[in-house]
């Protein structure tokens, strides 16, 4: 699928530093929060075989390493095994040139959108951003940040002001309208 978001972020600009401690701390929350199933920037190893956490004897089984969120060595998440897709890669320094992740809607696109609101969120001046989808398409990484930060975020692409997203069970995410 070529469901993508699109970033730029102006990682040398002041706002960017002096919110960059802060948000590596932000990004590590959004992955706690989150039930979805989070690695490094691979999602797959190096022989091709999907991580894996099942006992199936026909799959490569390895462990699951963690995702890359650190201040120095910047952000690299991805989806596990079939969950994975383009990993969301934001460095700590240097002029970030236009970057995209392309998620496919896989479950992991949830906290990919929240690491996205969340940059725009504390530094707004430094990140542009865009989707292939709607805001619409964003309700699981919107519910996300509302639940972490108690506020709904901003339409990162025109400044809109969204509706609330309905709170929901944590059970059950069928119910978002």
């Amino acid at each position: 699928m070529g469901y993508s978001h699109h970033y730029r972020i102006t990682t040398t600009s002041s706002e960017w530093r002096n919110s960059w401690p802060n948000f590596v701390k932000d990004v590590k929350l959004i992955i706690e929060a989150s039930s979805v199933g989070i690695t490094d920037p691979r999602g797959f190893d190096e022989n091709g075989g999907n991580y894996r956490n099942d006992n199936d004897p026909d799959r490569i089984t390895i462990p699951i390493p963690p995702p890359i969120v650190d201040q120095t060595r910047g952000i690299g998440i991805n989806g596990i095994g079939d969950g994975a897709h383009e990993p969301l890669l934001i460095d700590c320094q240097g002029h970030l040139p236009r970057a995209s992740v392309t998620t496919g809607r896989k479950p992991y696109d949830e906290v990919v959108t929240c690491v996205l609101v969340r940059a725009f969120m504390v530094a707004p001046h430094s990140c542009s951003i865009t989707s292939d989808g709607d805001w619409d398409d964003w309700v699981d990484g919107r519910t996300l940040y509302t639940q972490i930060w108690g506020e709904m975020p901003l339409c990162p692409w025109g400044g809109v002001f969204p509706t609330p997203p309905q709170k929901v069970s944590p059970a059950c995410r069928c119910c978002i309208m």
